[in-house]
């Protein structure tokens, strides 16, 4: 009689635990990270309409399933750039902070987001706030990009100031620059071929950007 509720309550507790949902930790963490890859590979399919319930299709799980790991559609989108300002930046704190020349830590910076952009083709439409992206999510990416352009702008300013860079251009022009070479590589991403290596073309932006820096507008 004992061992029978032993096993009753044991199965009261899985019972009950089916219904609450996966456990907190390493699984919930796994399922949170399949969530955003659906999404993104949604993004880039072009889906204009992503409705919660095809994202929950798209992972394997029921809405109510879905909702253990994001509450709604906005709280998905919120995750997806807060991971783009973890890859944008923290990268922008750590070159800035390091001993490099002026225009190496702007071509470090410019080689490596590129190609985050590029690995992510479902991303840049969030990075270019598409109109499928929730009003609260796009005030944040807003924000978030003011604050990356005032960080390369400091960088600017601080090889200004060692002569690595021309004082001819302002700062604040040169980061609207380098945040604008972002952008229509996003959007080169989003309406043609996202399959081309950035390799293959940075080298010829970094080209043309470097001199401007260099010899500012009397040079060129």
């Amino acid at each position: 009689m004992a061992e029978k509720k032993k096993k009753s309550k044991k199965n009261t507790k899985n019972t009950l635990r089916k219904k609450r949902g996966p456990k907190t930790g390493y699984r919930a963490l796994e399922r949170k990270i399949d969530v955003l890859k659906a999404m993104m590979t949604l993004l880039e399919q072009g889906n204009d309409q992503i409705k919660f319930d095809a994202l929950a299709k798209a992972v394997g799980l029921s809405v109510r399933e879905l909702r253990y790991s994001f509450d709604s559609r906005k709280s998905v989108f919120l995750a997806l750039v807060e991971y783009i300002e973890d890859h944008l930046m923290k990268p922008v704190t750590q070159v800035g902070l390091s001993e490099d020349n002026g225009l190496l830590k702007l071509r470090r910076l410019l080689a490596y987001h590129l190609r985050f952009l590029a690995e992510h083709p479902g991303l840049c439409r969030v990075f270019l706030v598409d109109s499928v992206v929730p009003d609260v999510a796009a005030e944040r990416l807003r924000l978030m990009l003011r604050n990356y352009e005032r960080d390369v702008e400091q960088i600017v300013k601080a090889a200004q100031a060692r002569g690595e860079v021309s004082s001819e251009v302002p700062a604040v022009s040169v980061a609207r620059m380098f945040v604008s070479i972002l952008h229509s590589r996003a959007l080169w991403i989003v309406h043609h071929d996202h399959r081309v290596p950035p390799a293959q073309e940075w080298h010829g932006l970094w080209v043309v950007f470097s001199r401007a820096l260099q010899f500012g507008v009397a040079g060129s």
